[in-house]
């Protein structure tokens, strides 16, 4: 039975404070009251056995002992007469036996008897399985301040298993559990507490027990608050302590720690940008079936990062996520199908995965299936669909999804023409960053489509666009620039950004350095 070990370790530090205590008599003196039937003599006489102090270790003997003292009823000897049983101890194991002499000692209300027989119990070992039963015994003991039945009582409670689910009473015996330093029953208050499991949310109280549970080396409280610490979860935004905290659980092989850490490295949060480090974190969470960590070790071998740049490997990572029902890797698989990367090109292939991601929501595969039916790509082409899928992800305000929704209603595309509704997707898309987005704010300014004409906020939307190297905006800021449209006129930065665009092979971009006489 699980619970035996702990157990066992306490009768033994009971025995060493009994034999080492002035007041009682010699082996020999013991071992005289014990042959004379003394129960009390008999147990301590087991106690020198067992300890092997003032005479030679003998668990076989000292077994003997403790079973003519149990015999006689006291409560102690036949819990480790139980103890025996369970563990084979001095002798042959026996889970039926270990049960009944539980169930003697716990009957005189011995709580650590109490304990295991619920252990017993709930496990069906010895006896008849009952989560009913075992609920009872881990009360009994529970109310005599045994700190481990507390916790499982909780748990009790928590999971509606031998009693009915109470929420209420399950933090209730964690809390007193916790309160004597239960490192299981401090973690589960402080999920209480984060949760508002039976108790009002206290994001305060949660990193409180969270941290009393991590110093005692708890791992996933540990990881828990290194979040705390990271978002700032009842407690200032602190990323070396999160960070901290993040290894002490990886460490110890927390899954969730070891991939946090990976992303502290590879971000250079709380400690300095280390890939090879991010890479060997997201490896170790990855092995123990992490999607996200394999999404990511699979992001570095795309590109090199902290590992040797190896497509075919970065394309089997994603396939592994994605198997796993990872939705960011579906979607790079799609991209990985569609672009040949790591594997020969399929489209249907890349559909099915943009699909499957799209359908989980995901923003980023909703805009490539959008694509796939705009384009024909791996299906009949559809623009209604299309349009459905861009709509989806605009409302997640995916930058690129709000793009591309904009140009279906600049161009009237399986929807009324609307400019104005365009015109309002394109900034929310540029504002975000989106490259397309820009490009196409840049052109509604200049055509003063949805909006009022005007070429210097034309400019502003092409040069951000083209920074990002975008070919079309550095053509048409070349062309700003040589007509003076929205900047003063000026040739060199002109051939500077068609120079920019031809080197990408827009074909525009090279007829405009021609006829400006650049080879």
């Amino acid at each position: 039975m699980a619970i035996s070990n702990h157990i066992d370790e306490a009768s033994s530090q009971h025995a060493s404070d009994v034999i080492k205590n002035k007041k009682y008599l010699k082996f020999k003196k013991y071992l005289k009251l014990a042959h004379d039937g003394d129960v009390e003599a008999q147990y301590i006489v087991g106690l020198y056995y067992y300890a092997g102090d003032g005479v030679k270790r003998d668990v076989v003997k000292a077994f003997e002992w403790y079973k003519r003292a149990a015999k006689q009823g006291h409560q102690v000897a036949q819990f480790n007469v139980a103890i025996s049983y369970d563990l084979g101890r001095g002798v042959k194991s026996d889970q039926v036996k270990a049960v009944n002499w539980y169930r003697k000692s716990a009957k005189q209300g011995y709580a650590k008897a109490q304990l295991n027989l619920g252990r017993a119990y709930s496990e069906g070992e010895g006896c008849t399985k009952s989560q009913l039963k075992a609920a009872k015994c881990y009360k009994q003991a529970a109310k005599q301040e045994c700190a481990e039945a507390q916790y499982l009582l909780g748990v009790c409670y928590d999971q509606g298993e031998g009693v009915k689910k109470d929420q209420l009473k399950a933090v209730k015996w964690f809390y007193q559990a916790a309160c004597q330093g239960h490192m299981l029953a401090q973690y589960n208050l402080a999920l209480s507490y984060e949760e508002g499991f039976g108790v009002e949310e206290n994001q305060v109280e949660a990193i409180k027990w969270y941290r009393k549970s991590a110093k005692q080396g708890h791992a996933v409280s540990q990881y828990k608050l290194g979040r705390c610490y990271m978002d700032g979860l009842g407690t200032y935004v602190d990323v070396f302590r999160a960070f901290k905290w993040y290894h002490r659980a990886a460490l110890q092989g927390d899954v969730l720690g070891q991939f946090y850490l990976g992303v502290c490295y590879f971000d250079g949060v709380g400690t300095n940008k280390d890939d090879y480090q991010a890479a060997k974190w997201f490896r170790l969470a990855g092995k123990q079936g992490d999607v996200e960590a394999m999404y990511n070790l699979a992001i570095c071998y795309n590109t090199g990062t902290g590992v040797k740049l190896d497509k075919k490997k970065a394309f089997k990572l994603y396939k592994k996520s994605a198997s796993r029902g990872g939705y960011d890797a579906m979607d790079a698989l799609g991209e990985c199908y569609e672009a040949g990367r790591g594997i020969d090109k399929d489209q249907k292939q890349a559909f099915k995965w943009y699909s499957k991601s799209a359908l989980s929501g995901n923003s980023s595969a909703q805009v490539h299936l959008g694509r796939c039916y705009a384009e024909g790509i791996g299906v009949k082409q559809d623009t209604g669909k299309a349009f459905k899928y861009f709509k989806k992800s605009a409302k997640q305000n995916n930058a690129q999804g709000q793009a591309c929704l904009g140009y279906y209603y600049a161009q009237g595309l399986s929807v009324d023409l609307d400019y104005q509704k365009a015109f309002k997707l394109y900034k929310k898309s540029a504002k975000h960053g989106d490259s397309i987005g820009q490009y196409n704010l840049a052109v509604a300014y200049y055509d003063g489509q949805g909006v009022e004409k005007n070429d210097s906020l034309a400019v502003k939307w092409y040069r951000r666009a083209a920074k990002q190297g975008l070919d079309s905006a550095q053509n048409n800021l070349g062309f700003m620039h040589s007509n003076g449209f929205g900047v003063p006129q000026n040739q060199k930065k002109a051939k500077k950004w068609f120079k920019r665009a031809a080197r990408q092979g827009l074909v525009s971009a090279i007829d405009a350095l021609k006829e400006m006489g650049v080879k």
